[in-house]
């Protein structure tokens, strides 16, 4: 006797890809991600520069993923500064964590450009289409966050992946190792912004994103101290901004 559902198919119904691929950083394991194999390397990259653990890229001095992508071994340059706050407690998988009472108040760091696109919401949906119709695991079958960075207006690069945060990450390194223009860039994303985003983008200075979900209220906190613009509800008729306070 069948044991299925009533109408169910026989055949294995459809799973998003995850697989887990491990950061050793100076020969010593770091992190590990549950990601969808695609940019590990540049995903490593970013995660390095976006946890602080690297300043900027000079500081990364090889990212070297293994043949079947389940470990990237990385290496940075030595830097006392760091190697001192790492000595005082580490980072463990986090990276160097703050908390919004720990960073400078600065004013809103988003450049004419982004400021005008988040002020007009409904040019933003364009933006969300290009990136939408460019994400092919999602068209698949679903199960995936997706993102993108705009430069001058344009969608310059659509990344996938079944973690947010890889998904910042691999934004990160891809914009780094194409030399696009950080601070003046807008990152749009299918994900909700938490406090651990939010960070990964002041500390890269990325100026604003857009999410068609919300922010965490650890996200607006660290967001309105470090000059982040974010757009919640993007899609909405009715968009949730949050202001950034200097």
């Amino acid at each position: 006797m069948s044991t299925g559902s009533p109408g169910a198919s026989g055949a294995t119904p459809y799973a998003v890809e995850e697989s887990a691929v491990q950061l050793v950083l100076n020969g010593v394991p770091a992190a590990c991600f549950h990601c969808t194999l695609q940019f590990v390397e540049e995903m490593a990259l970013g995660w390095l520069l976006g946890e602080g653990l690297a300043a900027d890229v000079e500081e990364v001095e090889s990212v070297i993923p293994d043949e079947g992508l389940r470990t990237v071994a990385a290496r940075l340059a030595p830097n006392p500064a760091r190697d001192s706050r790492e000595a005082g407690g580490g980072h463990g998988d986090c990276g160097h964590w703050l908390s919004a009472s720990d960073i400078p108040a600065q004013a809103n760091r988003a450049p004419a450009a982004v400021d005008r696109l988040i002020s007009d919401p409904a040019g933003l949906r364009p933006l969300f289409a290009t990136m939408f119709e460019r994400a092919e695991l999602r068209k698949a079958g679903g199960g995936i966050h997706t993102g993108a960075l705009v430069v001058d207006g344009e969608v310059q690069l659509v990344v996938e992946d079944v973690g947010r945060h890889n998904l910042v990450d691999k934004i990160i390194g891809l914009a780094v190792r194409g030399g696009m223009p950080l601070d003046a860039s807008l990152v749009l994303l299918s994900a909700r912004v938490s406090g651990a985003i939010a960070l990964k983008l002041w500390r890269t200075g990325v100026p604003a994103v857009a999410t068609i979900s919300v922010p965490t209220t650890m996200a607006r906190e660290i967001a309105a101290r470090c000059g982040i613009t974010i757009l919640g509800r993007s899609l909405k008729q009715d968009p949730h901004l949050y202001p950034v306070t200097g």
